[in-house]
């Protein structure tokens, strides 16, 4: 599956803006994974996470607050 410019937005709109942002002011990144739901199309799925220290073991790519980026878990 294909990080497509869509899923960047939706991804960045709900990590960035989301209410549960504010419970999660000291981490520094938005671990996910892709997924096809039920209808067919591509989303996402992850949580607040901390690149030193990944808690979501499963994730698959990462957004970076503080550079504003996405990369691949390694």
């Amino acid at each position: 599956m294909r990080l497509t410019k869509r899923l960047k937005n939706d991804i960045v709109n709900f990590a960035e803006k989301s209410l549960y942002r504010l419970n999660a002011t000291t981490a520094d990144c938005y671990s996910f994974s892709l997924y096809r739901n039920n209808k067919g199309k591509i989303d996402f799925q992850g949580g607040y996470d901390w690149i030193n220290s990944l808690i979501d073991k499963t994730a698959t790519d990462l957004y970076l607050f503080k550079t504003k980026t996405f990369t691949k878990v390694k």
